[in-house]
């Protein structure tokens, strides 16, 4: 599963452990788990304190589901904190212009999605509820309209769904002042949601759906390096481990995580 380009990578975990140390964690320690092969593997989380019940393993295919509410077949993604969206529009041949627009947490009132770039464009929304819409092309209607990429937002789950059920079926959905709820992106423009991550201890936005291997490329590091990766675990930061190193590579990353070698 794509959502528009991917990263990947290859990894061994572990802040304070060694190249071996990551396949032989102490048991008191938390860790997230890479097990399976193939198209099965998943990512098992820490086992909960005082519980002697394994967490459920989580398929790899199914992280950003589950994580951020994918839904491929009516191509949207719900924001939350830790992500940006990257706004493309092209102005004149070639020439093009970015801005973003980021989500952070509000407290108790949920979210908050406000622009990078105030200079250019000024937005600042608090909301409890925020989804973004890939734009579509309506295939099946006559002369096949296209629906522009746009977020949503809402205090409302019903109200999120009432508009979400609109997005896919109409062409013309309605967004602008008279709405008063989303902010749409039309004409020549691309947009793509982000998550940020750290490299190496420097924060870095990348593709929603980039996994280890992509982050490796990108920094052309060989597959075969030494590699670190955390990921949040009850409010602290703790370390992925596996047992093949080509096991790593196609993790999804998430907000938060830390990657380094």
């Amino acid at each position: 599963m794509k959502l528009r380009a991917g990263y990947a990578g290859s990894l061994t975990v572990a802040l304070l452990l060694t190249a071996c140390a990551g396949r032989h964690t102490p048991s008191a320690q938390a860790v997230f788990r890479i097990e399976g092969s193939g198209a099965a593997l998943s990512l098992v989380p820490p086992t909960p304190p005082g519980s002697r019940v394994a967490a459920t393993p989580i398929l790899f295919s199914q992280i950003i589901i589950k994580q951020y509410g994918f839904n491929p077949w009516e191509e949207y993604v719900d924001l939350s904190p830790g992500m940006r969206l990257s706004v493309q529009r092209m102005t004149s041949q070639p020439q093009t212009t970015n801005t973003y627009y980021a989500i952070v947490g509000a407290g108790r009132r949920g979210f908050r999605v406000k622009s990078m770039t105030p200079e250019t464009e000024s937005f600042d929304q608090r909301t409890r509820f925020l989804r973004f819409f890939y734009q579509i092309k309506f295939t099946h209607a006559p002369g096949q309209p296209q629906r522009p990429a746009l977020f949503v937002w809402s205090d409302s789950p019903e109200r999120l769904t009432a508009r979400t059920v609109q997005a896919k079926e109409n062409p013309d959905f309605p967004c602008g002042s008279a709405t008063h709820d989303c902010l749409s992106f039309p004409g020549k423009t691309t947009v793509s949601p982000e998550v940020e991550i750290t490299v190496n201890q420097k924060p870095r936005y990348v593709l929603l759906s980039s996994t280890v291997r992509d982050i490796l490329r990108t920094d052309r590091v060989p597959e075969d390096a030494e590699i670190h990766v955390l990921r949040r675990y009850r409010n602290q930061m703790v370390p992925v481990t596996w047992q093949q190193r080509a096991s790593v590579l196609p993790l999804p990353l998430v907000a938060g995580d830390q990657v380094s070698w």
